[in-house]
């Protein structure tokens, strides 16, 4: 009986363990959907003289500049805030 209930104590893990994968997964590919949507309107051309708009497949600095410094600054707060382990 201690097996059967440690066995599926396992299999509950392991699937606890797959759908927080998931769910990460999924929050990376918004993460990625969110900033490339954010490029594409920094970084678009209008055709002249219409009111058309073109992409131009450019990277945005500026986003790049945001990106890093997001990047920087979370690792840099993360050090801080557990005590200098991060």
């Amino acid at each position: 009986m201690k097996n059967v209930v440690r066995e599926e104590q396992v299999q509950s893990t392991e699937k606890a363990s797959e759908v927080a994968h998931a769910i990460t997964a999924l929050r990376w590919v918004g993460v990625a959907v969110a900033l490339a949507a954010l490029n594409a309107s920094l970084t678009f051309t209008n055709v002249w003289p219409t009111l058309a708009i073109r992409l131009s497949g450019d990277v945005s600095m500026k986003l790049a500049v945001c990106v890093l410094g997001l990047v920087l600054g979370r690792r840099w707060l993360g050090r801080r805030w557990s005590g200098g382990q991060g």
